[in-house]
């Protein structure tokens, strides 16, 4: 009696799986990004707004964290079929991840636009350069920044 093994796509599974373990999709304002006026690192004024400035001169207005939480469920979700799809082979994980990064990077900015946060000083709307009391949003520069790369982990 002879033993023999078939690989009935075991080989290419464990191939697929090692590779959705080996990227990551971060979503956000990237390392390096500047203010539009080029002075000072986006990333620093985007967390002054997401957490809140020592000393509480700026509000906590969470548009990263709040965006993640209420759509946890629709990102978990979407991460799920996606794994499938790259195991079977019908998508890369380059691709999936490039669908998950649109898909947040789009979540954040509705947050940005739509979110619920703490009335702007009457002070800080005067100094904004559209005059709108809408916090987060002058001149739209952070909220289209809000982008997505693949990184090896």
């Amino acid at each position: 009696m002879s033993v023999v093994d078939k690989d009935l796509g075991w080989k290419k599974i464990l191939r697929n799986m090692r590779k959705i373990d080996a990227k990551a999709v971060k979503v956000g304002i990237q390392d390096g990004d500047k203010t539009s006026d080029g002075k000072e690192s986006l990333a620093y004024i985007a967390s002054l707004h997401e957490f809140g400035s020592p000393g509480g001169k700026i509000p906590e207005r969470s548009f990263i964290r709040t965006a993640i939480d209420k759509n946890e469920h629709k990102i978990n979700n979407l991460s799920d079929g996606l794994a499938l799809k790259i195991l079977d082979g019908s998508v890369t994980v380059r691709g999936a991840l490039d669908l998950i990064g649109l898909k947040v990077t789009g979540m954040i900015q509705e947050q940005i636009t739509d979110g619920d946060y703490v009335p702007l000083a009457p002070a800080t709307i005067r100094r904004k350069k559209n005059n709108s009391d809408k916090p987060l949003i002058d001149t739209g520069h952070m909220r289209q920044s809000i982008r997505h790369v693949i990184e090896d982990k």
